[in-house]
């Protein structure tokens, strides 16, 4: 769905992120340079994802999945701003986008947000710049075809 060929962003997975989803490693993407093509992007992250993610573990969303990428946001600052500035940015921006693209607001929502924020080595090293703003199912169950105007 998404290749990228090359380098190989790592992210780190905001606190309250739920991977309830088992799954092999085969397959993942690199996460360079994803932009906005990446919206509407399925996700399926293993019981045992790390807090770091070098690669995202993409699925068809016809299948069942974990997660899907509702929106890539940029930080402004060319110097990397800090692991907690990334994450207020990311929870502010997120929620205000969680809304377009799911149709309900996410406190009236069955789905919850999260996100995932470069890391200080993707940032310097790779250049990375994205945060990904991901939904998943507030009771943890997976996922089959996409959220976007789902209403739920």
């Amino acid at each position: 769905m998404v290749g990228r060929v090359g380098r190989i962003a790592q992210y780190v997975f905001a606190a309250a992120l739920v991977v309830p989803a088992c799954s092999d490693d085969d397959g993942g993407e690199d996460a360079i340079g994803l932009g906005d093509g990446a919206i509407g992007t399925c996700l399926l992250f293993a019981d045992d994802v790390g807090a770091e993610v070098d690669e995202l573990p993409v699925v068809d969303c016809a299948v069942e999945h974990s997660h899907e990428i509702f929106a890539v946001l940029e930080h402004p600052d060319d110097v990397y701003p800090g692991f907690d500035v990334l994450e207020d940015f990311a929870q502010t921006e997120c929620l205000g986008s969680f809304e377009p693209y799911v149709g309900v607001g996410a406190f009236d929502s069955e789905l919850f947000y999260s996100w995932l924020v470069p890391s200080l080595d993707g940032w310097n090293d790779a250049e990375d710049r994205e945060i990904l703003c991901v939904l998943g199912r507030q009771d943890a169950a997976l996922m089959t075809g996409s959220m976007r105007e789902s209403n739920i």
